[in-house]
């Protein structure tokens, strides 16, 4: 079955764009793709950005990964940053999140750290796929709030995990995907903005991959683009 993939970022009303993704073909049934976010209270949030998708694009053996093995990259990937954050006093700091998934002949295995999140499209049902890493995710953990809720809480941008920033606890794991499925990998700033409901609505639309992520960043800035707003889709 023919693969189909695009990825877009925006600034939203921000001035700068500390957000960056990866696409990277492997061959006709293989595609590595990431979102990185960087830390927006941190200084050099796009460095830190840029420096994790780079590190993936050298760390990454080309061979299929196990969830383990995804899991160490990542590690991997956050010694990367903190490296770089070594070479410059203005880069002390820096930090991400991560998200990283390889597309491997109808089979996703994926890892993450911090708040953007992997989604999976099947039969018009939106399942997410990824934990947020935040502290408001805690609180619904813990049933102090609701899902919902989480979405507009004071603690929804603290982070409990990141790229640069000390204790790097990367999660993952795998799921199969079957024809005519989408999978998604998007920043906080686009699931902030725009519902699952509206999600969904935009997946499923007959139009092409790419003209879908663009109708899905453009949902996001059109409803607030507050923040910046990435999304990467693959359609198998």
């Amino acid at each position: 079955m023919p693969v189909t993939y695009a990825g877009l970022s925006s600034a939203g009303k921000r001035k700068r764009n500390e957000d960056c993704f990866l696409i990277k073909v492997l061959g006709p049934d293989r595609v590595l793709f990431a979102v990185a976010d960087g830390l927006g209270g941190q200084p050099s949030g796009h460095i830190a950005s840029l420096t994790a998708i780079r590190a993936i694009e050298t760390l990454f053996p080309g061979a299929g990964l196990s969830e383990t093995e995804m899991a160490g990259m990542v590690l991997k990937v956050d010694d990367a940053v903190k490296e770089s954050a070594k070479t410059d006093p203005a880069l002390e700091y820096m930090g991400t999140t991560l998200t990283v998934a390889l597309f491997d002949k109808g089979r996703v295995i994926w890892a993450h750290v911090g708040d953007a999140r992997l989604y999976h499209l099947r039969q018009r049902r939106l399942s997410q796929i990824t934990t947020d890493q935040t502290m408001a995710q805690f609180l619904v953990e813990e049933g102090e709030i609701t899902r919902k809720e989480a979405l507009t809480h004071p603690m929804q941008h603290f982070l409990a995990q990141s790229l640069g920033g000390g204790g790097c606890e990367p999660e993952s794991g795998s799921f199969n995907i079957l024809p005519g499925e989408i999978v998604l990998l998007c920043s906080d700033g686009l699931y902030s903005e725009i519902d699952e409901d509206r999600i969904i609505a935009l997946l499923s639309s007959q139009h092409g991959i790419e003209e879908k992520v663009r109708l899905l960043v453009k949902a996001a800035e059109d409803s607030g683009g507050l923040d910046n707003i990435t999304g990467v889709c693959l359609e198998f």
